[in-house]
């Protein structure tokens, strides 16, 4: 019977980590992403807003209501660098999410090539233990033959 890998648990260990690091690697990947949405509807808001200033520059307009899209338009400016500000530190957590995984698969990969050797050094034992005993067999057949020549 072949010997027991005994980095077994420690693969599978390994294996976990790797798959958490995966999984922490695609929620920071989600993360961005809904980032990215959000700065795309405040550009567009104030894409709106710039086009309703440059429509209210051309016509008489209410000051008030001026004033109150040029504060929206002020509020949305802080958002979309906040969210700028934000999109860049989850860009570094990816980068560093990143780092985490290529060292998981790494070890992983570490692993599996000691059990892969490990597979290859029992394989070259078992085939030497089949020709010892095919050997033992083909010198007891030899003698046989050559015990009973002697005989007559």
């Amino acid at each position: 019977m072949p010997e027991k890998f005994r980095l077994h648990s420690v693969l599978r260990l390994r294996m976990n980590h790797q798959q958490e690091r995966q999984a922490e690697l695609a929620q920071a990947v989600q993360a961005i992403q809904m980032v990215q949405d959000q700065m795309k509807e405040v550009k567009q808001e104030l894409s709106e807003i710039e086009t309703e200033l440059r429509s209210a520059a051309t016509h008489h307009v209410n000051v008030d209501h001026l004033m109150a899209v040029r504060r929206h338009q002020t509020e949305r400016r802080g958002v979309l660098r906040q969210l700028e500000e934000q999109e860049h530190l989850v860009e570094q957590e990816i980068e560093r999410r990143q780092i985490k995984l290529r060292e998981a698969n790494r070890e992983v990969k570490v692993i599996e090539t000691l059990e892969q050797h490990h597979r290859a050094a029992q394989v070259a034992q078992m085939l030497k233990r089949e020709q010892e005993t095919l050997d033992e067999f083909a010198q007891k057949r030899v003698g046989m033959d050559f015990g009973g020549y002697e005989g007559t």
